[in-house]
């Protein structure tokens, strides 16, 4: 007999390596579960399993649990196996570069934060490549874990990032078009790492881990500096033809609105963005609002506060900005009819003065049945939301998640 073809082994391998995810995912989110429940729900036969769950066992991945009551799995008085996922096998890092720092979190396979750090970024290449590595550095010390304990780690950041290069292709305020970021990072750092754009990240974080948990399709917003959207779309991360898909921030939403900075006017962006809500209320003090409002340190930080406290001009600009969002994501239900639009940023924080405002607005603009259907919600990550996408950006590498 001649030997097995290439193809043939390949085929076998890519078999393997398909069950062995579907395996370890259920362990990952049903466990403590047991070897014939687990060959139940994937169609595996029980020698396939038992295979695959001693190579997790060796790996250190799956640990073995022994229950006496496990329905269906007892038998003469002896207690069921039951098999857990071991979530401080290893760790992940991920990384959140932002407008004036750079804050890095080191979690557990669960996305457990450990330990986390910060360091101001200067917007120069050097500068952010600095402060990356140290906070990276820092992490790893707090936690007390071992570098070779890392699995990878993951970059988060605005912009459009070459996912498969780990080159940045293009950022909103920075000159980084071309910047090798993932390789110098894994070269300096000895661990695999990746980047990817902020909201995307968001995304992978709330399908896996968030309020819109393995549900197929899901859309992040994220309402910063700018605004952008992440989408999975039947459960995978959704990138478009050429790698730009998400940028509803440059979708019109009012065509006699201000000009945007990509040049268009009346963009989501220029009217929702926090710039634009600092903008507005700027206006409105200049103009002789009644509001606490301090002319002088206007932030969103500062506007959700007061709203939050009643003062009705803070309240206001909430509910326009939660208007002006609900516009942009009305036709993000029309066209693509997720099961989840998961918001975050500052202004979110306003809670349901903000969310009832998007709400609405998606009920009157949006067809009916999607947006009945649609489920609009905040993420559960506040602040660490882009830090714990890049996280998770690193357990897929990882193949920790399927």
């Amino acid at each position: 007999m001649g030997a097995k073809s290439p193809l043939t082994t390949g085929g076998v391998q890519l078999i393997r390596q398909m069950n062995r995810r579907a395996v370890l995912d259920l362990i990952r989110t049903q466990g403590p579960i047991g070897q014939p429940e687990i060959a139940r729900l994937t169609s595996l036969t029980p020698a396939t399993v038992l295979s695959i769950i001693a190579e997790l066992e060796e790996e250190g991945l799956v640990v073995e649990e022994r229950s006496p009551t496990a329905a269906g799995e007892r038998r003469a008085g002896r207690p069921a196996r039951l098999y857990a996922f071991n979530v401080s096998h290893g760790f992940v890092i991920g990384v959140d570069i932002s407008t004036d720092e750079v804050e890095a979190l080191l979690t557990n396979l669960a996305i457990q934060v450990l330990a986390r750090a910060t360091a101001a970024a200067d917007g120069t290449r050097e500068g952010i490549l600095r402060a990356v590595l140290t906070t990276i550095q820092e992490v790893i010390e707090r936690a007390g874990v071992e570098r070779k304990q890392v699995l990878g780690i993951g970059l988060a950041m605005r912009g459009l990032a070459d996912i498969e290069t780990g080159e940045v292709v293009w950022h909103p305020q920075w000159p980084l078009e071309g910047w090798p970021l993932v390789p110098l990072v894994s070269e300096a750092t000895g661990l695999p790492a990746a980047l990817i754009n902020n909201a995307r990240g968001m995304a992978l974080a709330e399908h896996h881990f968030g309020v819109a948990r393995d549900l197929p399709n899901v859309v992040y917003l994220n309402v910063g500096r700018g605004i952008g959207a992440g989408l999975v779309l039947g459960g995978q991360l959704y990138l478009g033809g050429d790698g730009w898909a998400g940028e509803v921030g440059h979708t019109t939403v009012d065509e006699d609105g201000p000009r945007c900075a990509c040049g268009n006017y009346g963009c989501l962006e220029a009217l929702a963005a926090n710039p634009a809500i600092v903008r507005r209320a700027l206006k409105g003090v200049r103009q002789g609002a009644q509001t606490a409002l301090d002319p002088d340190h206007v932030t969103v930080e500062a506007i959700v506060a007061l709203a939050q406290g009643g003062d009705s001009f803070a309240r206001s600009l909430v509910e326009q900005t939660g208007r002006y969002v609900g516009v942009g994501v009305a036709n993000l239900v029309n066209l693509l009819n997720p099961n989840a639009v998961v918001i975050g940023g500052l202004i979110t924080e306003a809670g349901d003065l903000f969310f009832e405002a998007v709400r609405h607005a998606v009920q009157v603009r949006a067809l009916q049945r999607p947006a009945r259907s649609v489920r609009i919600l905040p993420t559960n990550f506040g602040r660490d939301a882009s830090a714990i996408g890049a996280a998770t950006l690193a357990l897929l590498r990882a193949g920790i998640l399927n």
